[in-house]
C-alpha cells in the first residue's frame, strides 16, 4: 500500500486523463452488455415472429453499436496510453535526478546493472500496468456490476450457481499471485546482475583480452544467468499449473448453464433467446474473472518493480548541501586536512589522523603504494565522500559548510580513470 500512495502522487497530476478514460470505458461497457440483448431479440424474431424488417433493423443496430464500440475503444486506449507514458516519463526523470544527486558511496553499494534495470525495465513495467491492466481493471469492475445485475434480472438462482463456480477462478489466481510474486521479484534481481556483468565485460573487453580472462568472465556470467534461468523455469511451471485451471473452470460452468438453462427452456420457464443472452453473459463474466487474475499478476510485478524504483527516488544523498551553505568567493587555494579519519566502510578506516597543509601557490606530490589513500584524499577534497571525523578546510572554510557546486567549480582534476561520453 505504501507503493500505491507514492504512485498516486503521480496519477493525481493527470486526473483529467483518467476521468476521460473512465467515461469512455463506461460507454464501451454499456455497449458490450447491450449487444447480447440485441442478439437475443434476433433469435426471438427468427423463431417466434419472423418479421424480416424487424430483423434487418436489429442487425443494423448490432453493426452500428459494434462500430461505436470500436471507435470508443480506440480513443480510450490512446488516452490511457498517453496517461501511462506521461507518468512513466515523470518517474524515470525523478529516478535519474535522484541518481545524479547521489554521492559515490551510493554507487559503491548498488552496481550499474541494477541501476540501469530500475531506471529502464522497472519503470517500463509500471507503464505497462497503467497502460493496459489498469484500464482493464476499471473495465472489469464495471463489466462485473453490469453483467451480474443483468443475469440476476433474468434468473437469480442460475446466476448464484454460475457466480459461485466462476469465483473459483479468483481463488485460483489468488494462490497463483502469492506464489509468483517472490519468484518474479527474484528474477528481476538476477536479470539486473546479468546486465551489470555484461556491461562490465563489454566496457573492459580490452583488459579481459590482455589478461586472457575469457574463461573467468564466462564463469562469472554463468552464475547470474543460471540463477535467472532457474527462476524463469519456476515461474513457467507455476503458470503451467494454475493458468489451464481457468479454462477448465470456464468449461465446467458453461456445461452447468446449458444443462440447467436447457431444463428451464424445456419446462417453458424461459425462452431459447433468454438462454442465449444468459449464456453470453456467463461467457462475459468469465472474461473479467480471468482478467482479475491477469491484473493481479501484473500488479504483483508492477509493485515489485515500483518498490525498487521508488527506493532510488527516495534515497537521500549522503553528501549534500547544508541549508545555510555558502559560496566560495575570491578563492586563494589554502587547503588543510585536520585530524582526518575516513574509511569506505566505517569499521575499516584507511585514513587515520591525517594532517596536511597546502599553502596557496605550492605544488605538492603525494607518493605511496597502491591502496595507501592518495586518490581517497582527492575524493575527500572534492567532497565525493564526507570524512568520518576531523575536517577539511579551504581558505579557512570547512568544505561541509560550502555549496558542493561552488567547491567543485574551483577544483580542476585529471582522473586516472578515463571515460569518453557519447557525442563529446
Amino acid at each position: 500500500m505504501a507503493f500505491l500512495s507514492k504512485l498516486f502522487k503521480y496519477i493525481i497530476r493527470r486526473w483529467y486523463l483518467l476521468a476521460i478514460t473512465t467515461v469512455l470505458i463506461v460507454i464501451s461497457t454499456y455497449i458490450n452488455i447491450y449487444i447480447p440483448q440485441l442478439g437475443g431479440q434476433v433469435i426471438k424474431n427468427i423463431i417466434e415472429i419472423g418479421d424480416f424488417n424487424a430483423l434487418m433493423w436489429l442487425v443494423i443496430q448490432i453493426i452500428g453499436f459494434t462500430g461505436i464500440l470500436g471507435v470508443v475503444s480506440f480513443i480510450s486506449r490512446y488516452v490511457n496510453g498517453y496517461f501511462s507514458q506521461k507518468i512513466v516519463y515523470e518517474i524515470r526523470n525523478d529516478a535519474f535526478r535522484s541518481i545524479q544527486r547521489q554521492s559515490l558511496g551510493f554507487f559503491d553499494r548498488i552496481n550499474t546493472g541494477q541501476l540501469m534495470s530500475r531506471a529502464t525495465t522497472d519503470t517500463e513495467r509500471i507503464g505497462r500496468f497503467l497502460g493496459f491492466q489498469f484500464r482493464m481493471l476499471v473495465q472489469t469492475f464495471l463489466l462485473l456490476i453490469g453483467v451480474v445485475t443483468s443475469m440476476i434480472m433474468i434468473d437469480w438462482e442460475l446466476t448464484v450457481i454460475s457466480f459461485l463456480i466462476v469465483s473459483l477462478i479468483l481463488v485460483n489466481f489468488s494462490i497463483f499471485g502469492k506464489k509468483i510474486r517472490p519468484v518474479i521479484s527474484k528474477s528481476r534481481e538476477y536479470f539486473a546482475d546479468i546486465t551489470s556483468t555484461l556491461w562490465e565485460n563489454i566496457s573492459g573487453i580490452r583488459v579481459v583480452r590482455a589478461f586472457a580472462m575469457e574463461d573467468y568472465e564466462r564463469r562469472k556470467f554463468q552464475k547470474p544467468n543460471n540463477a535467472y534461468y532457474e527462476m524463469m523455469i519456476k515461474a513457467t511451471s507455476l503458470r503451467a499449473i494454475f493458468l489451464p485451471l481457468t479454462g477448465l473452470i470456464g468449461g465446467f460452468v458453461m456445461v452447468i448453464v446449458y444443462w440447467l438453462g436447457g431444463m428451464r427452456v424445456i419446462e417453458g420457464r424461459i425462452g431459447i433467446d433468454t438462454l442465449y443472452v444468459f449464456s453470453s453473459y456467463v461467457s462475459m463474466l468469465m472474461r473479467p474473472m480471468g482478467m482479475i487474475g491477469m491484473i493481479w499478476t501484473g500488479y504483483q510485478r508492477m509493485a515489485a518493480a515500483g518498490e525498487r524504483v521508488f527506493q532510488i527516488i527516495e534515497t537521500e544523498p549522503e553528501v549534500k548541501d547544508k541549508p545555510n551553505a555558502i559560496e566560495l568567493k575570491n578563492i586563494k587555494g589554502h587547503i588543510k586536512f585536520e585530524n582526518v579519519y575516513f574509511g569506505y566502510e566505517r569499521d575499516k578506516p584507511i585514513l587515520k589522523n591525517v594532517n596536511l597543509e597546502i599553502k596557496p601557490g605550492e605544488t605538492v606530490a603525494l607518493l605511496g603504494p597502491t591502496g595507501s589513500g592518495k586518490s581517497t584524499l582527492i575524493r575527500l577534497l572534492m567532497r565525493f565522500y564526507d570524512v568520518t571525523s576531523g575536517r577539511i578546510l579551504v581558505d579557512g572554510h570547512d568544505i561541509r559548510d560550502v555549496k558542493l557546486k561552488s567547491l567543485r567549480r574551483h577544483i580542476g582534476i585529471v582522473s586516472q580513470e578515463i571515460f569518453l561520453f557519447n557525442r563529446t
